[in-house]
């Protein structure tokens, strides 16, 4: 796994647990894809990719969602560290079982996609985190 997933993953884990309203990661086009996976079940209010002119040093910037003062992430596990991660097949992935307030995400030969997905397209891949959102 990418190291930049790996930091961004512990960043929102650290946002959200300290009640932040943003943060700024580095960009990194797999980070970009993963928030957007993010931004579309409501894990992530919105993003903005920050340009700089100097040496190239582009930035994401995120604000967090928040449902009542209620961080829309309660945890997250991460499953997939940048010197270790978990391949499973589409039959192991159909033997896992998420509870009804977590989702799964994978990183797949279709990018980054949550557990339901992969099983409606019969594709396995690498575990990348567990999002609890109770």
């Amino acid at each position: 796994m990418n190291l930049n997933i790996y930091l961004l993953l512990n960043s929102l884990k650290e946002a959200y647990k300290h009640k932040k309203m943003n943060i700024v990661i580095p960009y990194d086009k797999a980070s970009l894809n993963l928030i957007k996976l993010l931004v579309k079940y409501g894990y992530i209010e919105k993003y903005l990719v920050l340009n700089s002119l100097q040496k190239h040093i582009n930035k994401i910037n995120i604000d967090l969602s928040y449902n009542m003062f209620e961080p829309a992430i309660k945890n997250i596990k991460i499953l997939c560290l940048p010197n270790k991660h978990f391949v499973v097949s589409y039959k192991q992935l159909d033997k896992l079982t998420a509870s009804r307030n977590s989702m799964i995400i994978l990183s797949t030969s279709k990018g980054f996609i949550t557990h339901h997905e992969a099983l409606n397209l019969n594709i396995g891949g690498v575990l990348i985190c567990v999002i609890d959102n109770q």
